[in-house]
């Protein structure tokens, strides 16, 4: 089932400011009223003061469902696969693949029939699993196949359970974020929707190890998340 995060769409902050400069808050009903005020040094006149109602308004970050289900995220989000190539049992440090280049912080990686639970070409980083995908052109849907070996071949260290973190960026403004913890030795799927536009993608591996974790067949889409949010009152 995917998970929902959402944030308000709207903030109010009602405030009413009067000729006095004192603050205070309505509690029904908002008012204008013309009094006489004081009389400035040895002229005088009438003042007209009226209260102003400020309404300030601050956005909220992107509403963003997560998915571990693959079926259920391309039915959603109607997104296309990306599959990778074979890069020969060569690591690299960048890796491009119909718009997507693939970069990493650590060391390199490769990419190539690494893993007994994901069909196809998957990416293996060396040390931690630090993996950044740049589009591009800007997407509202992303996901990947993921598997974590515990037993199986090609784990090469000491098995730690991964935690991962996904940072979703529109060029280096931080859209939204979530994270994983997959299952082990199984095929499993980690995908995102958002109704705003990213074209940049950051997994880290905030807790684990360097043995080996795998990226398998990714999916991007450029329909829009759309929510129904209410103001608040």
């Amino acid at each position: 089932m995917p998970s929902v995060g959402l944030e308000p769409r709207l903030n109010s902050l009602l405030v009413l400011l009067n000729s006095d400069g004192y603050l205070f808050q309505p509690s029904i009903t908002f008012t204008i009223q013309t009094r006489f005020t004081h009389m400035i040094k040895h002229t005088k006149s009438i003042l007209t003061s009226l209260t102003f109602l400020l309404v300030v308004n601050s956005s909220a970050k992107a509403a963003i469902i997560t998915y571990t289900d693959q079926t259920t995220f391309l039915n959603d989000t109607n997104a296309s696969f990306i599959s990778l190539p074979d890069t020969g049992g060569n690591t690299v440090t960048s890796l491009t693949v119909n718009g997507l280049a693939f970069t990493t912080p650590s060391p390199n990686f490769a990419s190539g029939l690494f893993s007994n639970r994901l069909s196809g070409n998957v990416i293996s980083v060396t040390a931690l699993e630090h993996l950044n995908i740049s589009l591009s052109s800007p997407i509202y849907s992303f996901g990947f196949n993921f598997h974590e070996p515990e037993f199986a071949p090609n784990i090469f260290a000491p098995f730690v359970d991964s935690v991962f973190t996904v940072k979703l960026f529109m060029d280096t403004t931080l859209v939204d974020s979530f994270s994983f913890n997959s299952p082990n030795d199984t095929a499993t799927f980690n995908g995102v929707w958002s109704d705003s536009l990213f074209n940049r993608v950051e997994i880290r591996e905030v807790t684990g190890g360097i043995e080996n974790e795998f990226f398998g067949q990714f999916y991007t889409g450029t329909e829009q998340l759309e929510l129904q949010t209410v103001p608040e009152p």
